[in-house]
């Protein structure tokens, strides 16, 4: 079983595929990865780093190189540890690819674990992520009733309403539109309810 899991975990990364190791997030692209590192993430007034590791060499020279990245990736735990190694590389092939690392919000950046939800009832469809959700009343189709976040410090709800859809999945399948209102409302959680026909 480990043996199983271990060989999947270090399969080549596919185009467009996002893994977690330790404490960064790595992302591929068709051309090229980007590495977060995940310390501060979600965290508001804190930074988070993000590298981007781009080949400068013709496509079948630039993809032996992506795939020779994804082993090395795949097998470093910190996003120091993956900044050295390539400042180290580059010294030696300064011409063969370039290392651009940038500072974005940490509040912008999803913490590690976390990724969008999106869950189907007969009765709702809700998506939800750290930054955002919505509600959607399947049942009253004339009217379509849909409900997001408060426009106006609205924050702090969407991270509640992210808790509250991770702790009450067993219950959310059995739940009306207008059920799930009543309980975040009972827990505090802000929201704009409209209908989506007008």
């Amino acid at each position: 079983m480990v043996r199983r899991v271990l060989a999947r975990a270090l399969q080549a990364m596919g185009v467009g595929e996002t893994v977690e190791r330790g404490s960064m997030r790595i992302h591929r692209y068709r051309d090229h990865y980007v590495v977060w590192d995940l310390t501060h993430a979600g965290q508001r007034g804190k930074k988070v780093r993000r590298l981007s590791l781009l080949p400068k060499m013709t496509s079948q020279k630039a993809d032996e190189m992506l795939q020779n990245w994804d082993k090395t990736l795949q097998h470093m735990e910190s996003f120091d540890q993956v900044l050295r190694l390539f400042r180290d590389i580059q010294q030696d092939f300064p011409d063969d690819f370039t290392i651009d690392v940038q500072e974005l919000r940490g509040i912008d950046v999803m913490p590690a674990g976390t990724g969008p939800i999106k869950t189907k009832t007969p009765f709702v469809e809700i998506e939800a992520s750290p930054r955002d959700f919505t509600i959607s009343d399947l049942i009253d189709t004339d009217n379509r009733p849909k409900c997001i976040p408060v426009s106006k410090g609205g924050q702090k709800s969407i991270a509640a309403f992210y808790r509250w859809v991770q702790d009450h999945g067993a219950d959310i399948p059995h739940m009306h539109y207008r059920d799930i209102l009543e309980a975040l409302r009972s827990e505090g959680i802000q929201y704009h309810d409209y209908c989506a026909m007008d």
